[in-house]
């Protein structure tokens, strides 16, 4: 049943190859990558921006994290 939750198929933000200063791996370095909004804005009325790095990018990596991302954006989404 959790496993259907993961199921958000890849994510690559736009702005990604905008970052000046990459990494070994040639991930955006996160302090400056998180600076700036990527990709597009969500439909909601805050219009917010996604600022998570590609998954291959990313320094931590919690299925419960992931669990409970989605979940939330699952309420957000029946509510709004």
């Amino acid at each position: 049943m959790i496993l259907a939750y993961l199921s958000f198929g890849p994510v690559i933000p736009a702005a990604s190859q905008d970052v000046a200063e990459m990494d070994s791996r040639g991930c955006p370095i996160y302090t400056q990558y998180s600076t700036e909004p990527h990709g597009d804005r969500s439909s909601g009325p805050l219009g917010l921006p996604f600022m998570r790095p590609e998954e291959r990018c990313r320094t931590f990596n919690s299925t419960a994290v992931e669990v409970s991302l989605h979940l939330v954006c699952c309420v957000v989404m029946l509510i709004g």
